[in-house]
């Protein structure tokens, strides 16, 4: 069995948004940066331990950075906003698998946090309709 290796801290989360953006990109990663921090307030309300919601903020800076790659590269699609990503992109919850991850473990635990991440998306009703009417 292979143990997944630490992943390095990723800045924090505050910043995130100022990491991944540049101007023209910058609505997206807010909205993105607020979608992530629902998900993580709600980790932290179910009473899951630090440890654990380290885990899951480790693999979203992968999933951000994944995600804020692609709108950089897909200016068309920027006006779609995330949950238009979430919905067309990721419909089975699966993200894109970060060139970082290179053991089985580690990808199987990020695939994880991106399923429960768009579990959260789900049951907080946040459609593409919702992006658009921002």
């Amino acid at each position: 069995m292979t143990t997944p290796r630490k992943l390095a801290e990723p800045p924090p989360f505050a910043g995130w948004p100022d990491q991944w953006a540049n101007a023209d990109t910058r609505s997206v990663a807010a909205e993105l940066h607020a979608v992530f921090a629902g998900f993580l307030d709600g980790l932290a309300a179910a009473g899951r331990s630090r440890e654990t919601i380290t885990a899951h903020t480790v693999n979203l800076w992968l999933l951000g950075g994944e995600i804020m790659a692609f709108f950089r590269a897909s200016p068309a699609n920027r006006a779609r906003g995330v949950a238009w990503y979430f919905a067309t992109c990721m419909p089975g919850g699966d993200g894109p698998a970060p060139k970082q991850l290179k053991l089985k473990a580690d990808l199987r635990a990020y695939q994880a946090t991106c399923r429960q991440l768009l579990r959260h998306v789900r049951a907080r009703r946040l459609t593409a309709s919702d992006s658009a009417a921002r």
